[in-house]
């Protein structure tokens, strides 16, 4: 009889099967991977996540990704709640479909012990899928350059012993020797999710330093509503670089475009409900007492070369629940052919 270990390589085989596939016939694919700095052990997190997308207007787009970005959820979505006025009419559109297959977990910081500590952040992963719909609108003045972004996503996915964090995290920690995870049996127990999230960005200010080095300065606001997570933010991103891209750095899909810049940004989370702090939505189990807000604060850089766009950064989060000891330091890892 196959194990859980044997069932969750078939699966995870099947899924790289399918997601090579599904590269392939994108415009564009990436892989994007978040972790956290130093000790392994600390209010650990790690995501990974590869994703694509098809652009409406480049030759070979499918005629089925022009016509679910004009859906009426999307489109309705995009103009009800982006809590922004629409573009000008005047702004060129370039539209996108994205997609993206992820697993994101969370473990506490001492991981060596079972049952884990309670006032410590619980056991938690996620695997998940979803589809979005992005919308640059690019103001024909370049000596401007107030561009906007719009992103509209839809998640589903699931939490829970389900999502096989508990699978990948053993089973990676026991190829490298590491500390092997005793609290995944008092993890967040199974539970599907849906999560929708509105991004909003635009161009407050735009500026030559020569022919060729240029700085901007971006805001955006983004809501995320789901029994996953609730949530408002503000925030904003200053660049520096050559040949600045048109574009949103590295919340936006990459361009092609731009020789590399240094970045700087930041963000301030409203949140009403993490279903990764708050526990289950409809069961009992672990859970600890959040922080309403939570600040971030982050530095990076990004290369453009040809088609491959490299982007790096970390960032500096504050206490996400009350019986956290520190703020979290998290690196971020973008590759995009």
């Amino acid at each position: 009889h196959p194990t859980l270990l044997d069932l969750a390589l078939r699966l995870n085989s099947a899924w790289a099967i399918a997601l090579a596939g599904l590269a392939a016939c994108a415009n564009t694919a990436s892989l994007r991977v978040r972790n956290d700095i130093g000790d392994l052990n600390s209010d650990y997190n790690h995501g990974t996540e590869l994703n694509g997308w098809w652009d409406v207007a480049a030759p070979g787009a499918p005629t089925w990704a022009s016509a679910l970005i004009t859906s009426t959820p999307f489109d309705w979505l995009g103009t009800s709640f982006g809590l922004l006025p629409a573009p000008p009419a005047a702004f060129e559109r370039r539209q996108a479909l994205h997609w993206r297959v992820g697993q994101l977990m969370f473990v506490p910081t001492n991981i060596s012990i079972a049952p884990p500590d309670p006032r410590d952040r619980p056991y938690g992963g996620w695997l998940y899928t979803g589809l979005a719909n992005e919308t640059l609108a690019i103001d024909p003045d370049d000596t401007r350059r107030h561009d906007q972004r719009t992103r509209v996503e839809v998640n589903v996915g699931i939490v829970g012993p389900s999502s096989l964090s508990e699978v990948v995290q053993s089973e990676w920690h026991g190829f490298w020797g590491l500390t092997d995870p005793k609290g995944w049996s008092a993890q967040i127990k199974d539970e599907p999710t849906l999560l929708i999230a509105v991004q909003r960005d635009l161009r407050l200010a735009f500026g030559k330093l020569s022919a060729t080095h240029e700085w901007d300065l971006a805001g955006h606001f983004d809501w995320n509503a789901g029994n996953l997570r609730t949530s408002a933010n503000l925030g904003g991103v200053w660049r520096l670089g050559k040949e600045l891209p048109r574009d949103f750095g590295f919340r936006s899909r990459p361009t092609g475009a731009g020789g590399g810049s240094v970045f700087v940004f930041g963000d301030v989370h409203a949140i009403a409900q993490d279903l990764f702090l708050d526990g289950n939505t409809w069961k009992p189990g672990p859970s600890v007492d959040k922080e309403p807000f939570v600040g971030e604060f982050g530095l990076g850089f990004d290369i453009d070369v040809n088609s491959l766009q490299l982007r790096v950064g970390h960032l500096w989060r504050s206490e996400e629940f009350e019986t956290q000891h520190g703020s979290q330091g998290v690196w971020f890892f973008e590759l995009a052919l």
